[in-house]
Order: C-alpha cells, then sequence, then structure tokens
C-alpha cells in the first residue's frame, strides 16, 4: 500500500484563532498564583522600615495563597523584628514543610534566634542553611558573628573571610574582617580591608567610612 503521507507542522497564522488561543494557553500554564507575583512590593516595605506593612503585605498575601514558602520564609525575620518569637517559629515551621528555598528559611530562623540571643540554636540555623546552601554568605557572615560572641576570634574571622569569598562585593563581612584582624593585633591587614570598603562609591559607603 502507499506510504502515509507525512503532514508538516506549520505556526498558526499571526492572529489568527488558531495563533490567539496558543498564546491565552502559555499565558494560563504559566501564570503565578496572585500572590506570588508581588513580592518586590513586600520587600520595599520592610527595606524602608515598614515591618508592620511588610508583615500585614506577607499575610495577606499568604491568606490568597497558602503555598507561598518565600512568604513563610520571609515573616521568620519579620515577626522577629518585632519580638512575636511565637510567629515566627510558627512560619519557619510552615516554610520548611513546603520545601522551596529551605537555605534561606534556615538562614531566618538563625536570624529568629540570634535575635533572642539563643547562639547555639542560631549556629545550628545557620549550619543547615549552609548544609542546603553552601554558598549562602550571609549565613556565613552570621555564623561569624556567633562565633565573635562565644569568644572564638580565630574561628569568626575564618567565616568572614569565608563570607567574602563567595561573595567579594559584601561589605558587612570585609568590615568584620577588619574588625577581626584588630581584634587580634593585625592593624596593617585590618587596614587594607577597610580601604577596600569605599569602593565602589554608592549610598552605602559612609556607612563603612568610620572603620578607616
Amino acid at each position: 500500500c502507499p506510504a502515509a503521507a507525512t503532514r508538516t507542522w506549520r505556526p498558526p497564522a499571526p492572529g489568527s484563532r488558531d495563533e490567539r488561543a496558543q498564546r491565552a494557553n502559555h499565558r494560563h500554564e504559566t501564570r503565578q498564583p496572585r500572590g506570588a507575583r508581588r513580592p518586590r512590593r513586600r520587600r520595599r516595605l520592610a527595606e524602608r522600615g515598614d515591618v508592620a506593612g511588610a508583615v500585614a503585605a506577607h499575610e495577606a498575601a499568604l491568606a490568597k495563597e497558602p503555598s507561598l514558602a518565600r512568604a513563610h520564609a520571609n515573616l521568620i525575620s519579620l515577626y522577629g523584628r518585632q519580638g512575636n518569637w511565637a510567629k515566627g517559629e510558627e512560619h519557619y515551621r510552615e516554610a520548611i514543610r513546603l520545601g522551596g528555598d529551605i537555605g534561606d528559611a534556615h538562614y531566618d530562623f538563625g536570624v529568629l534566634m540570634a535575635l533572642q540571643q539563643k547562639w547555639e540554636q542560631a549556629a545550628e540555623a545557620y549550619g543547615k542553611a549552609l548544609t542546603a546552601n553552601p554558598m549562602h554568605a550571609r549565613a556565613i557572615n552570621n555564623l561569624g558573628e556567633v562565633l565573635e560572641r562565644q569568644g572564638k576570634t580565630e574561628s569568626a574571622l575564618e567565616s568572614y573571610r569565608r563570607a567574602v569569598e563567595v561573595r567579594p562585593l559584601f561589605r558587612l563581612a570585609r568590615f568584620n574582617v577588619g574588625r577581626m584582624l584588630i581584634a587580634l593585633g593585625r592593624t596593617d591587614e585590618a587596614v587594607a580591608q577597610f580601604e577596600k570598603l569605599v569602593e565602589p562609591r554608592d549610598a552605602e559607603t559612609p556607612r563603612y567610612l568610620f572603620g578607616l
């Protein structure tokens, strides 16, 4: 019998009914939950110090879409800044249950513990964050802060140096390196670190100039 004819696929003509249907289907498949589309607004509220507004915005997002793991993770430290430790822990448990970026969830829980001066629990949380993401520069830096609190200056310096290695423009970590070098009597090395804080010059530069 004759071979079956092969049909060549052609894209729908622009503006045709098939083309409009294809675009509508793509939008439906790629659409995110409504609450997932406004993370920048919620972050901006926290960055400008409106913690109560940021908490309200995150809770409103979760009321519409309870599975937003990132919103749960953000609320850990936001509630911590309000001193509401129990709510922070509640959102930590939910963020871990939902999965997503659990490295950030562990990090935020470490911040929550540090705010309560629970240094051992903070160190454990930062360690879990680094197990999930070994390149988590903020967790490395904050682990250094815990070690510093515990009087482990050499270990703190090592942790701060590692944070700078992971993120060379991480000014806070580099500033911490300088502080630890001064504490260890290594002034020349400290000055070299502080001098690197003034470049590139931007809005954050004045915060670190006093280190010189």
